[in-house]
């Protein structure tokens, strides 16, 4: 959560003591204790100057001052009048008279309505009011244990810098050396993986081929046999043909045998190398011989004209074949390759180490962390304002950068660290990339909020090629915020007392008043 404002609450307060410092005028019911000049005098003028009645008048009922009602600020009478509510412990407010005893309790305090009808509920309605200042104080005492957690930390960074850059050199060097020996058993392994491929793949095609060897065989093989039996149903043919060439014996024929043979005279068998014999040629309708038209069968049946290839017919190029599985030496490619990359980042990791304690550590003379190095802790850190149109990225104590959330790579510079300003509100990267024209090189300014948690927030260009955003962090709170809180919330919870015995005898005093008006 973001860093309070006490203005609100101690705004109330303040309207508590204005609020108590009126109720002791005595004023007609409904007028503004400001206003009680108006009212003191033998005759009231109403306040647009129509008419000037006795101040007997006032309240009475009677609407005198038409125009503006104020001649009946504590009832009904005129529907242009305002009733003054106290809200003794609230906030004072200006009430139509429409509403001044009409049975609902509109003022807090219960002073637009008769003696008695309503609670006086002030106090409650300021309870949210009340509990933010006490809210803020546990914000402020929060954000500060949160700093003092970050200065504890960075003394503690100190140290381990200070005992490791006696370290860091070998370590990094000993780690780019593992780094070197696992990049080449990568490249080693890559090869022999490379290798193994390769032959499985020819193992592979050699099995192919050979099984496509196998199937032509066998094609070919069954296109023979199915030429003999061709051979021979036409060797049957003729045969039968002679057959029936030869006239049987008067004797031994038929009637039936006789019809056969005359027509065997009329059909005529095919000639080898005649298509369609049978088919082209039979009885015409005046009973002789004549050509068939083609189209006078048109579901002819084709099929002997077909081989068995044509139904069995198989394209290898035109089904996709498995992926080739890969050799075990792929695996251990792999693992090699997971292991190459940890050590990267180790490496990576070393070696950030290593500018760290260079550049912060024993280059520190060379930056102002400010009081008790406390922005130390932001030091080797990159913080994101991630927005939906740009990302603002301030690395403290070295670059700035803005990117777009779905291009990352393309960066713009905003400059380079720069510092602080004198009360460490605010953070300055400078000297970025160009501008077009005669502009200055772009620039970021984070400003700096007491939070007590850290997220960056807000980016936006205000100006040209000039950026800004802020940084919520624990680190910008000051003890000075807690002590302000806490003397706020003791004088709020001194004045809550003040209020409810000033409420009592503000209810004492209208009593009093009633009883005089009556």
């Amino acid at each position: 959560m973001r860093l309070l404002s006490c203005a609100a609450p101690l705004g109330l307060v303040a309207l508590w003591l204005v609020a108590a410092s009126r109720s002791a005028a005595a004023v007609p019911r409904g007028v503004d204790p400001s206003q009680a000049a108006l009212y003191s005098g033998p005759t009231f003028t109403c306040k647009d100057g129509s008419k000037t009645i006795p101040i007997e008048r006032v309240n009475d009922g009677y609407c005198d001052c038409f125009l503006d009602g104020s001649d009946e600020p504590g009832t009904p009478a005129c529907y242009s009048g305002y009733f003054w509510c106290q809200n003794l412990g609230f906030e004072p407010q200006l009430l139509s008279t429409s509403f001044v005893d009409d049975g609902v309790c509109d003022c807090c305090d219960g002073s637009d309505e008769a003696l008695g009808k309503c609670r006086n509920t002030c106090l409650d309605r300021s309870a949210s009011e009340r509990q933010a200042v006490r809210d803020h104080v546990a914000f402020v005492r929060r954000a500060l244990d949160e700093k003092q957690a970050l200065i504890s930390s960075a003394v503690q960074k100190q140290r381990a810098w200070q005992n490791r850059k006696g370290l860091i050199s070998s370590e990094v060097s000993s780690q780019a050396a593992e780094v070197n020996k696992l990049q080449a058993q990568v490249k080693q392994a890559e090869a022999t993986a490379e290798a193994d491929r390769k032959r499985l793949a020819q193992e592979v095609e050699a099995q192919r081929e050979a099984a496509r060897a196998a199937e032509e065989a066998r094609q070919q093989g069954g296109g023979q046999a199915a030429d003999a039996e061709a051979a021979k149903q036409q060797q049957q043919q003729q045969q039968e043909q002679a057959d029936a060439a030869q006239p049987p014996s008067q004797e031994t024929e038929t009637d039936e045998e006789r019809g056969q043979r005359i027509a065997s005279q009329w059909i005529k068998p095919p000639a080898d190398g005649e298509e369609g014999a049978y088919e082209g040629e039979g009885l015409g309708e005046d009973g002789e011989g004549g050509h068939l038209d083609d189209d006078a069968y048109p579901y002819e049946d084709h099929d002997d004209e077909l081989d068995d290839e044509d139904y069995h017919h198989h394209d290898d190029d035109d089904m996709a074949e498995p992926p080739l599985p890969e050799p075990p030496s792929a695996a251990e490619h792999a693992a090699l390759e997971a292991q190459l990359q940890a050590a990267l980042e180790k490496l990576e990791a070393l070696q950030a180490e290593g500018l760290n304690i260079q550049r912060y550590h024993q280059g520190a003379a060379n930056y102002d962390f400010g009081p008790n190095n406390v922005f130390l802790a932001l030091a080797g850190r990159c913080i994101k304002d991630e927005g939906k149109r740009w990302i603002y990225e301030a690395c403290f104590f070295d670059k700035a950068v803005q990117s777009e959330p779905h291009a990352p790579k393309n960066r713009v510079s905003l400059g380079s660290w720069h510092g602080f300003n004198s009360d460490y509100t605010q953070a300055y990267f400078t000297d970025g990339d160009p501008c077009p024209g005669d502009l200055p090189k772009r620039s970021l300014t984070v400003n700096l909020v007491c939070d007590d948690k850290e997220h960056m927030y807000g980016g936006e260009e205000p100006a040209t090629c000039i950026y800004r955003t802020n940084l919520a962090t624990p680190i910008a709170c000051k003890e000075a915020d807690l002590i302000k809180a806490e003397q706020d919330l003791q004088q709020l919870e001194r004045h809550e007392a003040e209020i409810r015995s000033q409420i009592a005898a503000a209810e004492a005093a209208r009593r009093d008043i009633s009883k005089t008006e009556l």
